[in-house]
């Protein structure tokens, strides 16, 4: 191998190198920001369903008052399972969801 030949290899592992450390940096970004919108995301789902079951109680009037505490109660469930949904189970989560939306469409039929 000439001299040339090391110089543009070390150059090119150098550059390699600088390369995989911004890649890192740029993924631990993503990973954080991830889990920073799945929280909030989170939390808008869980006010959301207390706000609905709330409605069907009868405490919030959106043109017009209906009281159903069935649905009163089953929206609150639904509000208290997204709560304990875990970020570190999100395949599980992800098929919880699916049979949640099913329910969800189902109730409108």
């Amino acid at each position: 191998m000439s001299i040339i030949d090391r110089e543009k290899l070390v150059q090119a592992i150098l550059d390699l190198s600088k390369f995989e450390n911004l890649l890192k940096e740029l993924l631990t970004i993503i990973v954080t920001k991830k889990s920073q919108v799945w929280n909030q995301d989170k939390e808008k789902s869980v006010k959301y369903m207390e706000d609905v079951g709330e409605f069907f109680a009868g405490n919030r009037n959106w043109g017009g008052e209906v009281v159903d505490q069935d649905l009163s109660e089953y929206f609150k469930r639904i509000s208290q399972t997204i709560s304990d949904f875990e970020y570190k189970n999100t395949s599980k989560v992800g098929r919880k969801i699916q049979k949640m939306i099913q329910a969800l469409e189902d109730l409108t039929l």
